[in-house]
């Protein structure tokens, strides 16, 4: 059965899938174990996904040129002479469709 994340039953099979920290604890080879089971009162439920500093301050704005290149690609067919000589209206217009 798929793990949906719009099922919010109580025995939804993703919740085979949560740890506690003594499940943590016991099942991670200590090497791999954070560092932050070193401060006091530290708890593996506190972990969570940070979304502004893996992406917005981490890899987003690395690859953000990259995808608006490829996305403008995959608008234009590869090998257009057009592709080539409009490349800059062709990602001001995929900017304004983004943003808008």
């Amino acid at each position: 059965m798929p793990l949906i994340y719009s099922d919010f039953r109580v025995n939804a099979p993703w919740v085979s899938t949560m740890r506690d920290h003594t499940d943590y604890l016991n099942e991670t080879p200590a090497q791999q174990r954070t560092p932050w089971l070193a401060v006091p009162g530290f708890d593996i439920n506190r972990v969570r996904w940070d979304s502004a500093h893996t992406i917005l301050l981490g890899t987003g704005k690395d690859v953000a040129g990259s995808f608006l290149c490829d996305l403008a690609s995959w608008l234009i067919p590869h090998g257009s002479h057009m592709f080539v000589s409009n490349f800059g209206k062709i990602l001001t217009a995929t900017m304004t469709v983004l943003t808008s």
